[in-house]
């Protein structure tokens, strides 16, 4: 996959193309420019980094429902998947 291939995809979905550009212009991440095109942001990132963050944002929507009580959970649970991600990877 190509860097262009990448991000005409993502361009395809404008809440997940307003999510790379925010990580990619994010203290972690930014640089001495702001990057406002989603071939420059996924340059910037990396084509892991940005595979990792669409997948990341794609899932998050899987852990959230309408009822208040259990959206609390599904985000708990949203979070723990998150950690035990990060921590197989350490």
């Amino acid at each position: 996959v190509s860097i262009a291939q990448l991000a005409a995809l993502i361009a395809q979905d404008p809440s997940m193309a307003v999510r790379v550009l925010q990580v990619a212009n994010s203290a972690m991440y930014g640089g001495l420019q702001a990057i406002t095109s989603l071939d420059l942001a996924c340059a910037r990132l990396g084509l892991r980094n940005t595979a990792n963050i669409v997948q990341a944002v794609a899932n998050a929507q899987l852990f959230t429902c309408d009822d208040p009580k259990l959206n609390v959970v599904m985000k708990s649970i949203w979070r723990h998947s998150l950690v035990s991600a990060q921590a197989g990877f350490e």
